[in-house]
């Protein structure tokens, strides 16, 4: 998927989207660590050994630096995008979009379904991307979030095998 940066003719830098591996995860923690409510390091790490959990990273070809990581799980026809973030520094860049684009594909080749997500009802940037994916909002969990306490937007979006 060819994906042009959202911030005129600037090029996005030249990175790739790959497995996360365990060799990975002091990055991610870091960038993680940028957000409201980080997962700790523990939780991060836990992630990789769940069944049907899939992780993936955004890396700078130039640097080998990962930039930006993916985390979901998918079971029974159905797949949850449960983290993504990308470091301060490289936001606005079209990372987001592409790690987005591949977990959508990479549950397409799972045989597809209905993906699920949750997200702070004040991201606004999160929910832009989400939709522009055609993720439709299904749900609000009044104050489900800490640090601070906000309501979680419900989101789904069907998946065809394939595509």
């Amino acid at each position: 998927m060819e994906v042009s940066s959202p911030q005129g003719n600037r090029e996005p830098p030249p990175f790739s989207v790959r497995p996360m591996t365990g060799a990975d995860l002091e990055a991610v923690v870091v960038i993680e660590s940028e957000n409201p409510s980080p997962w700790t390091a523990g939780q991060l790490a836990s992630e990789r050994d769940q069944d049907g959990g899939w992780q993936f990273v955004a890396e700078a070809d130039a640097s080998g630096l990962v930039c930006g990581f993916v985390c979901g799980r998918s079971c029974v026809g159905e797949s949850e995008l449960l983290k993504i973030a990308v470091s301060r520094e490289y936001r606005r860049q079209g990372i987001a979009v592409q790690l987005v684009a591949h977990a959508l594909h990479y549950v397409a080749a799972q045989g597809g379904g209905c993906c699920f997500l949750e997200l702070r009802a004040a991201n606004i940037p999160a929910l832009a991307l989400y939709e522009r994916f055609g993720f439709r909002r299904v749900g609000r969990r009044k104050n489900y979030y800490a640090s601070p306490t906000e309501d979680a937007i419900l989101m789904e979006k069907v998946v065809l095998p394939g595509n």
